[in-house]
């Protein structure tokens, strides 16, 4: 089973993602994979550090840097030691956990970033990932026909409602 977070841009899906997680520990599932929380520098995003689930190591993940040819236009650009975590964590699930992934982004979208690892074990864990709202249709259409549960944050769902509903659906495969 995949369940998909999402939520417009900086709408709190990985902080709520994060109490999530708490939730869903609290009550005995069993995580893997990784939360993402942004850095700043003067007040000024400038990347992400990602945390990993299992021994909450710390790494540098995403950075900001200069697009040329776009005048003030910025991009992110994947930092080694974080993007191998990201990878060793995903393929590292096993059938019994429920892989936690903050968050699909265009890279993944198309092939690249740890999208390479993430395909593979689709089909074999259950996972709870985070998509950005505009991106969620195009994730979807690469997913294909699985099952999916979306959760999208700003409808008012409670933090308990969604929890339930995974610990059940997780249950029933007796997880």
């Amino acid at each position: 089973m995949i369940f998909i977070l999402t939520g417009p841009v900086h709408s709190g899906k990985s902080s709520f993602l994060q109490l999530l997680v708490e939730w869903l520990k609290q009550r005995k599932v069993r995580i893997r994979g990784f939360l993402t929380r942004p850095v700043f520098l003067n007040d000024k995003r400038v990347g992400y550090e990602l945390i990993d689930l299992i021994s909450g190591h710390k790494v540098p993940f995403l950075r900001n840097i200069e697009k040329p040819g776009r005048g003030l236009g910025f991009g992110f650009a994947f930092m080694p030691e974080g993007l191998r975590t990201a990878i060793e964590s995903i393929n590292q699930a096993a059938e019994g956990e429920l892989l936690v992934v903050d968050e699909i982004g265009t890279a993944e979208l198309k092939g690249r970033g740890f999208w390479p690892a993430l395909g593979q074990v689709l089909n074999r864990v259950d996972c709870l990932l985070v998509v950005r709202e505009s991106l969620l249709s195009q994730f979807l259409e690469l997913l294909g026909r699985r099952e999916i549960e979306v959760f999208r944050i700003e409808n008012g769902q409670k933090l308990d409602t969604i929890g339930a509903l995974i610990k059940g659906a997780l249950n029933g495969k007796r997880i």
